[in-house]
């Protein structure tokens, strides 16, 4: 691990630890996946449910979650998942995982529909990754601002909505 990527990693573990309400600014995929891991530790430390909204749940970036996923669902989390497109998701690894588990679900997109929205990753209430641009990798991220968690909670049940109605 690159000076650069530790110094994040050790940020974000204090910010987990410490339940910080800090905003956290990230913009590569070596943040986005450091923030997802502490967001499943922080989910099995506080007994936390997940949700996810992903444009595709991208092998190269998700399949290396795999082992967080296992974790967390083997401790009885609850790991939600939207995924806004149609790709075959046979091959991956990070599906699997949520398929295989009865506390676990994929909604995905049907053939031909389109809906845009937020990507993000929502720990609980309050605990969050929300990307801010998705073709930069730029995101925010938080262990503890309950009112963007309520903002996320809503979309997710939105998005939800709107693909159950589709």
């Amino acid at each position: 691990m690159n000076s650069t990527k530790d110094t994040f990693k050790k940020m974000v573990e204090e910010c987990r630890k410490n339940e910080s309400p800090k905003t956290i600014f990230n913009a590569s995929k070596d943040h986005a996946l450091v923030l997802f891991q502490e967001l499943f530790t922080a989910s099995i430390e506080h007994k936390e449910d997940v949700k996810i909204i992903s444009g595709h749940l991208d092998d190269s970036f998700y399949n290396d979650l795999s082992i967080d996923l296992e974790s967390c669902v083997g401790k009885g989390m609850a790991v939600e998942v939207i995924v806004l497109n149609d790709r075959d998701l046979s091959s991956n690894k990070f599906a699997k995982i949520i398929q295989n588990s009865d506390r676990c679900s994929i909604t995905q997109l049907p053939t031909g529909n389109k809906i845009s929205s937020a990507h993000f990753i929502l720990v609980g209430n309050s605990r969050f990754r929300a990307e801010t641009d998705h073709d930069q990798a730029k995101a925010i991220a938080s262990f503890n601002n309950p009112s963007v968690g309520e903002t996320l909670t809503e979309i997710f049940a939105s998005v939800k909505n709107k693909i159950s109605q589709s």
